[in-house]
């Protein structure tokens, strides 16, 4: 399971990439499209960093980022009741859970 964390975190973030321009193309919410970018593009920045380097400790940005996407969904759900915000906050809890897992394992080196 911990090896396949990064694709699962890797999926998680193109699925967030494209939640934000399927709200730009669906309500022209331009702000959607931009922080759904932003937090992908880091979340995926991150996560290559934490290849190249290495370093379990990189895991924690991501787990920082995929918290705040959690508040965002979970608020959005509960105001809205709408489907895709709640799967989102589940598939964020699940991919918060892995990362936090993911940070607090040490690889020998």
């Amino acid at each position: 399971m911990i090896r396949s964390t990064p694709l699962i975190i890797l999926t998680y973030a193109i699925v967030v990439i494209l939640l934000g321009y399927m709200g730009y193309s669906n309500a022209q919410s331009l702000i959607s499209l931009i922080i759904a970018g932003i937090f992908g593009l880091f979340i995926i920045l991150m996560l290559g960093l934490a290849a190249y380097h290495r370093k379990d400790w990189l895991y924690y940005p991501i787990a920082a980022a995929v918290l705040a996407l959690l508040g965002f969904f979970a608020y959005r759900f509960s105001s809205t009741k709408n489907f895709m915000p709640g799967v989102m906050s589940i598939f964020s809890f699940l991919v918060l859970i892995l990362t936090v897992i993911k940070a607090l394992s040490h690889r020998e080196e």
